[in-house]
C-alpha cells in the first residue's frame, strides 16, 4: 500500500510538556528513560509494587532474534531491533545505570536446522555464525546433536532489574501501586474528533489520584485493551512458565544460553532456568508442575543428560513463574500515535472498494497519545529500539527507523486492514 500515508505521525509535541508513561516494564521503562534524557519531565504509573512485575519480571530473559532468510518487514525489524540492543545494553553498563551482575554476555546457540538459513548467515563477523554440531558443542560444554547458529555478543540479562535501573532518573518520578482506571481528554470524552483546543491535556484516573499530561504513553501490554482509547487493538495474551533448576538437579551447566523449541540460561551458581511453554488462551497464573514436566521434556529432547532422572519425582519442589507473553497477529509490536479509529475508517473509505485506491487524505490520531505494546516474547531485544522511535517521534526528532518499519509498527495498520478486507474486531464495533 505505498500511496497511503494512513501511518504517517502526527505533529511533534510542545516541547517539554509532562509526559505520564503507563506501564513499568521494559517497554515503559525503556520509554521514560528515552524522554527523560531528552529533558522531558516523566510521571511513571504502575499498578504492581516494583517495577517489571508483569511479563517483564521473569528472573532471566534472553537477548536474541529468529532470523530468516526472506525479506520483509518482520526479518527486517528483527535484525535491526537485535543490532541495536547488542550496544544499548552495553553502554547502560559502561554508564553505570545497569549493574554488571545484571547481565551476562555469555553468548547464545540457536539451533538450526534450515540449510538456507545457514548458508545466508554463515559468517557475520561478530554478531552470528553458522556452526556444525562440532563446533557447537565445542563452545557450549556439552553434547550439541545438530546445527547451530552463534550469537557471540548475546546472552542474557535479569528483565526486572533492568526495568529499576531504567526508572532511576532525576526526571522521572515513579508512581507505585497506581492502578489506572479511567483515561480520557478534554471535557467531552478521550476523543475529540475536531482536535484539542490549546491547553486541553488527558485525564488519567487513577487509584492514588488523578494525573494530567499532553503527553501519554500506554505501555500496559495486554492490559492496555482495558482502557477505552486502546481498545480496539488486537492483542492477545500467551501463557508462558519458566521452570527454575537448582544445582543439585543439573548434571552439566552449558557455558551459554541455549534455544531450542525452549530454551536454558545458565545461572552463577550452577543452576539452570528453562522454559517456557506456549499456551494460548490460558489465563491461570498459577505455577504448575505439569508445565515443569514440559519444559524438562523439551530439555532433555534438545540436549539430554544435562538434568538428572530424579527431578522428575520432585517437580513440586521446583520454582518456576508464569507470566503472559503480549502478541500481535503479524508478530510485530505496536509503536507510534494511537489511530482514531473511527475518522481513519471515514476517511479511507475508498478502500472498503478497492484496495489500490490512492488516497491523500493524512491519517487521524488521538492527539498527544502513544502506544507501545506488543513486544511477544523478544521485549528485551525490541523495546529499546522502539522506545528510541516513540521519543523521536515525540520530540520531533529525525526516526532511528526507515519508513518501511514505521509503517509495519504503526497502531494504525489493523485498521486499515480491517477496512480493506471488511472485517472490524469485536472492539471496533
Amino acid at each position: 500500500m505505498p500511496a497511503i500515508e494512513h501511518w504517517a505521525q502526527p505533529p511533534a509535541a510542545a516541547s517539554h510538556q509532562r509526559v505520564v508513561v503507563i506501564g513499568a516494564g521494559l517497554a515503559g521503562t525503556s520509554t521514560a528513560r528515552a524522554l527523560a534524557q531528552r529533558g522531558w519531565p516523566v510521571t511513571l504509573l504502575d499498578a504492581a509494587d516494583t517495577p517489571g512485575s508483569g511479563a517483564s519480571g521473569n528472573p532471566q530473559g534472553i537477548l536474541y532474534t529468529k532470523l530468516s532468510p526472506e525479506r520483509g518487514s518482520l526479518a527486517h525489524f528483527a535484525l535491526a531491533s537485535y543490532l541495536h540492543a547488542l550496544d544499548h545494553y552495553r553502554q547502560l553498563q559502561r554508564e553505570a545505570v545497569l549493574a554488571e551482575s545484571a547481565a551476562q554476555w555469555c553468548g547464545v546457540l540457536q539451533f538450526e536446522t534450515d540449510a538456507r538459513l545457514r548458508a545466508v548467515f554463515a559468517d557475520q563477523g561478530d554478531w552470528v555464525q553458522a556452526l556444525d554440531a562440532a563446533a557447537a558443542s565445542a563452545i557450549a560444554g556439552c553434547d550439541i546433536t545438530g546445527p547451530a547458529l552463534w550469537f557471540a555478543r548475546a546472552g542474557w540479562l535479569r528483565p526486572a532489574e533492568l526495568c529499576a535501573a531504567l526508572a532511576q532518573h532525576p526526571l522521572i518520578d515513579v508512581r507505585l501501586n497506581c492502578h489506572v482506571t479511567d483515561l480520557r481528554r478534554g471535557p467531552d470524552g478521550w476523543r475529540d474528533p475536531d482536535g484539542c483546543r490549546d491547553g486541553e491535556s488527558w485525564r488519567v484516573s487513577t487509584s492514588a489520584g488523578v494525573f494530567d499530561a499532553g503527553v501519554v504513553v500506554i505501555a500496559t501490554a495486554n492490559d492496555s485493551i482495558d482502557l477505552e482509547p486502546t481498545r480496539s487493538l488486537p492483542l492477545r495474551p500467551i501463557r508462558g512458565q519458566i521452570t527454575k533448576l537448582p544445582p543439585a538437579f543439573v548434571s552439566a551447566t552449558p557455558r551459554c544460553v541455549i534455544c531450542h523449541e525452549g530454551y536454558l540460561a545458565p545461572e552463577a551458581d550452577g543452576g539452570l532456568t528453562i522454559g517456557a511453554t506456549f499456551d494460548l488462551d490460558d489465563r491461570d497464573a498459577d505455577v504448575r508442575s505439569d508445565d515443569h514436566r514440559r519444559n524438562l521434556q523439551s530439555l532433555q529432547q534438545a540436549v539430554p543428560g544435562l538434568v538428572r532422572a530424579e527431578v522428575l519425582d520432585q517437580l513440586d519442589a521446583l520454582g518456576g513463574r508464569a507470566g503472559f507473553r503480549c502478541t500481535t497477529p503479524d508478530y510485530l509490536p505496536i509503536v507510534g500515535a494511537v489511530a482514531d479509529v473511527p475518522i481513519l475508517h471515514d476517511r479511507f473509505a475508498p478502500l472498503a472498494r478497492n484496495a489500490k485506491s490512492a488516497v491523500s487524505g493524512a491519517g487521524a490520531w488521538l492527539p498527544g497519545l502513544y502506544v507501545n505494546v506488543g513486544h511477544g516474547s523478544r521485549g528485551l531485544t525490541s523495546t529499546p529500539i522502539c522506545a528510541e522511535l516513540l521519543a523521536a517521534l515525540i520530540c520531533g526528532e529525525p526516526r532511528p527507523l526507515p519508513r518501511a518499519l514505521m509503517q509495519a509498527l504503526s497502531p494504525a495498520r489493523f485498521a486499515i486492514r480491517d477496512l480493506i478486507r471488511g472485517t472490524q474486531s469485536p472492539r471496533q464495533r
